[in-house]
């Protein structure tokens, strides 16, 4: 297993479509990097923990001169971004389903410390609403200073 304390492991010149794909790691196996490697996808190390995100944005914006970046992965990866305050926009397809699940995962999973708050300081002001084929809705809110 890899676990790196640096942020910079391998940017590679290629890209997919046009953009860049980057992951940002914890610690990972010598395996994956290679698999990554194979598929153009670029990464940077978040510190041993994955979880020094602010400082892994800092080496993507420096070194691929990332302006905006699309968070992809699910309501944990979502929380541990909010909880950094990198997060500026929540975009949400809503689909016409219901399943009934019990527990299942949210739009934001935070898992961290009890009584620890991801989303402190921070509110959310619709900025976008719009209804598409087939009765699904496109919502987009931005992520604001929270008033007070």
């Amino acid at each position: 297993m890899r676990s790196a304390s640096i942020h910079r492991a391998a940017f590679i010149t290629a890209n997919i479509g046009g953009d860049h794909v980057v992951a940002v790691l914890g610690k990972v196996s010598d395996a994956y990097l290679a698999e990554l490697r194979e598929d153009g996808v670029s990464y940077v190390f978040a510190g041993p923990n994955g979880d020094d995100l602010p400082r892994a944005m800092e080496e993507i914006a420096s070194l691929l001169g990332v302006k905006t970046l699309l968070l992809e992965g699910g309501g944990k990866i979502n929380g541990a971004f909010l909880k950094h305050k990198l997060i500026d926009e929540f975009s949400t397809l809503i689909h016409p389903a219901v399943d009934g699940v019990a527990g299942a995962q949210s739009i934001v999973d935070y898992h961290g410390p009890e009584g620890d708050r991801p989303g402190s300081g921070q509110s959310l002001r619709l900025a976008h609403c719009e209804t598409l084929e087939g009765g699904v809705v496109w919502l987009r809110h931005a992520v604001e200073r929270a008033p007070g």
